[in-house]
């Protein structure tokens, strides 16, 4: 059990077009570093894609075929795409966790009609020093976190 944990929940930096916040750093004698959630703001021409037949198609596809082979559907991709769409919005194609993080998403420049959704990509333990930074929002911050994570 992690006895010292200090939430901080900010954006530290940018690889390409991940967005890297820092949840929390862990500051137990036996446990240090820092815990964070990766993002990526979804431009309207990719989520416009993701979210038309072609791309529900392309998406699905894996999954309904799993379904075909096990018995579970006897419809077909286009139909089975659009109902599992349907049935769940957004949330079927893309990762909504960490919701919490999307004012502050928006806050750097990613409006919502440029960048209607805010998908998560990964998380935990995701700072090392290799990642090569596009922009850095706080350098304090990630100094700190290479300090605890021993890559300074």
């Amino acid at each position: 059990m992690i006895k010292n944990k200090v939430c901080v929940e900010k954006p530290v930096g940018k690889v390409d077009d991940i967005i890297y916040f820092v949840d929390s750093l862990l500051l137990d004698d036996d446990i240090k570093g820092a815990v964070g959630t990766m993002l990526i703001p979804i431009p309207k021409e990719e989520y416009e894609y993701r979210t038309s037949t072609e791309g529900l198609k392309e998406f699905f596809e894996d999954i309904w075929r799993q379904e075909v082979d096990e018995g579970r559907t006897d419809v077909g991709l286009e139909e089975y795409a659009t109902l599992f769409y349907e049935s769940a919005g957004d949330e079927s194609v893309f990762d909504l966790s960490y919701s919490k993080y999307h004012d502050c998403v928006r806050k750097l420049g990613y409006d919502e009609e440029s960048f209607p959704i805010i998908t998560c990509v990964g998380g935990g333990r995701c700072f090392n020093k290799d990642i090569k930074w596009t922009k850095i929002y706080d350098k304090k911050l990630l100094a700190e976190i290479l300090i605890l994570e021993d890559m300074e």
